[in-house]
């Protein structure tokens, strides 16, 4: 049997802080951020399947690096989740973020 896990492909400024907040509180230490420590890095599918292989104990996985495809094999099913907020209204989210800086 597979294992399943569920992935939120964080995007900036589509609410994925809020969707990390909703994840960690339902699936509490079954959940994880996972980003490389560099700015601007990509996590490939390949990186992702082998974090999800040798992670056994998280069942969902927010990642602001991490990129598809999305990732497939024998062992692992992965459920992505991506979140798209209408274009002005993300718009409005990195004009007032970034005014606030």
């Amino acid at each position: 049997m597979k294992r399943a896990i569920l992935v939120h492909y964080h995007i900036y400024k589509n609410a994925g802080t809020s969707i990390d907040h909703v994840l960690k509180a339902h699936f509490k230490e079954r959940w994880t951020a996972y980003d490389k420590a560099e700015p601007g890095a990509l996590i490939s599918s390949a990186e992702l399947a082998e974090f999800i292989r040798s992670h056994p104990e998280y069942d969902a996985l927010s990642s602001h690096q991490a990129r598809p495809p999305i990732p497939a094999g024998d062992e692992i099913e992965v459920y992505p989740l991506f979140m798209f907020r209408h274009p002005l209204d993300r718009l409005e989210s990195i004009y007032r973020f970034e005014r606030s800086r």
